[in-house]
């Protein structure tokens, strides 16, 4: 075991045989960086290296680049997040190389993980297997290294791999939106429509033929309307925040999710609709169940995946991932630094990842030097 404390260096975590891995987190808690120093303890002769937890493609394309003057056989990329451009390069350095997106947060998990993983990868070299990748990137969203995030990665790629009802939950702000449109894209209905829905914005008399569409002249100067089902047909249906869904709205849910059919006003011919059903709230949902004010048979209609957001006061340290990954998406050439990220460490972020960005907003136009310090970070209202 080797380990260099020093935070302008990336750490080598563990030398397993003939294997080496690296942890790029780093990378993500330090501000002031410099390039990667410790590949110059990978002996020459190292037939595999492991890079785990390469959350910034920048550092791990240099790493590349570092190692072509390595005869490695093999390169394992192990990230929640792993650009296609990565992917692409690795080409150029290794004959065989595999991309995982393990998440384990204990670096005894880690360990057993890459033991096994490393066993496979020599078979599959033995067997002159091609290329080979696991599980879809989740490319910039909701970054970070906390367990909780890591859970929750994983739980929403398994999420989209089956086709039932997703609840959504977790504090205004952190990204159930984003959340249900990453489940679509990553499931077979990728190519089909994604259609939000408003609850709080239906009219409840005019519900049912907003739900199930109407034809021409099923009332008075009523024109013809798919309604939402219908609209969103061999894709997903998104409803945002649930919590606002009246009574009455509940049971036209209900009855759709039942069997799938629709009705029409005006029409008395049924459709069979091939659609999931997405929901979202930041409202204590089983509170609401207990007085009943959310319909108990609707709940476990759409109880097979609740999946659970944490809040950024749950995971204060992703808070760097995040801001950082804001002024990637924004093309900012900009970086906090230490001070910043501890003021931004002590805050709450009631509004989560969206307050998160507003405040990435303010900073990079308060500040005028390509370190942002921690005198531009501006919390607005509770500053």
């Amino acid at each position: 075991m080797s380990s260099t404390l020093n935070p302008n260096q990336v750490y080598l975590i563990t030398y397993r045989g003939d294997v080496v891995v690296f942890c790029t987190r780093v990378f993500q808690k330090f501000a002031t960086v410099q390039r990667i120093t410790a590949i110059s303890e990978v002996p020459l002769n190292c037939s595999c290296i492991v890079i785990f937890d390469a959350i910034d493609n920048a550092v791990t394309f240099d790493f590349l680049q570092q190692i072509k003057k390595y005869n490695v056989t093999l390169v394992s990329i192990i990230s929640p997040c792993i650009s296609a451009f990565i992917q692409i390069k690795l080409k150029d350095v290794s004959s065989f190389w595999v991309y995982s997106g393990f998440s384990g947060s204990k670096m005894d998990g880690l360990e057993r993980y890459l033991l096994e993983k490393i066993e496979g990868e020599k078979q599959a070299i033995r067997l002159g297997s091609p290329i080979s990748g696991e599980n879809k990137p989740i490319e910039g969203l909701f970054a970070g290294v906390s367990a909780g995030i890591q859970k929750f990665r994983e739980s929403l790629v398994k999420a989209a791999m089956i086709d039932t009802p997703v609840l959504l939950l977790g504090e205004t702000g952190c990204g159930k939106t984003s959340a249900a449109k990453l489940i679509h894209n990553l499931s077979r209905r990728r190519d089909g429509p994604f259609i939000p829905v408003s609850p709080a914005d239906i009219v409840p008399s005019l519900c049912e033929s907003a739900f199930f569409g109407k034809t021409i002249g099923a009332y008075t100067d009523a024109k013809a309307d798919k309604g939402f089902f219908l609209r969103s047909n061999h894709g997903v249906l998104f409803f945002d925040e649930i919590g606002t869904l009246r009574v009455v709205l509940q049971e036209k849910l209900l009855t759709f999710v039942e069997n799938y059919l629709i009705t029409p006003v005006g029409s008395t011919k049924q459709e069979k609709i091939d659609t999931r059903i997405i929901l979202a709230t930041n409202a204590d949902i089983k509170a609401m169940y207990i007085k009943g004010s959310f319909r108990r048979d609707l709940y476990h209609r759409i109880d097979n995946n609740i999946l659970t957001i944490p809040s950024l006061r749950q995971r204060p340290e992703d808070i760097p991932y995040v801001a950082k990954q804001y002024l990637k998406e924004n093309k900012v050439e900009k970086f906090l630094s230490r001070l910043a990220i501890e003021k931004m460490l002590n805050y709450s972020w009631p509004g989560n990842i969206r307050e998160l960005n507003h405040c990435m907003e303010r900073a990079v136009r308060n500040s005028h030097t390509e370190k942002i310090y921690p005198e531009s970070i501006d919390f607005g209202l509770f500053d």
